[in-house]
């Protein structure tokens, strides 16, 4: 079990509320987009909704941002990742674009070698 992608959503909160019932929406289904987005079919890459952890915060007093919402993926880079990524990034963008009124943000996507177990 080592192949769970972290998202980390950093927000302004001055203008994105936790009560916002759009950005919790988008947080609830936010799996589901990067699991499509990232699965690698018949392969260790091979991804759920329930594989996808979650962490939202918000931007700090010394943060610089110029987004509203920002989408950080981390996850374990297999080649067949590697050689379409901007295409997946571009399906996920797709995917929140479709079903999120919230515009103003962006994603990127960080491939590495990593390792996941829990205890």
């Amino acid at each position: 079990m080592s192949n769970l992608p972290l998202v980390l959503v950093k927000k302004d909160k001055k203008k994105l509320s936790d009560r916002s019932i759009h950005l919790n929406n988008l947080i609830q289904v936010l799996p589901v987009f990067v699991a499509d987005a990232l699965t690698v079919p018949n392969t260790d890459g091979e991804l759920t909704p329930g594989d996808i952890e979650v962490y939202v915060s918000d931007f700090g007093p010394l943060d610089v941002h110029t987004k509203l919402i920002e989408i950080i993926v981390f996850s374990n880079e297999y080649p067949e990742r590697i050689k379409n990524l901007d295409e997946r990034r571009d399906k996920l963008i797709r995917s929140i674009k479709g079903y999120s009124p919230i515009k103003d943000g962006f994603v990127w996507i960080f491939l590495g070698k990593g390792s996941f177990n829990t205890f």
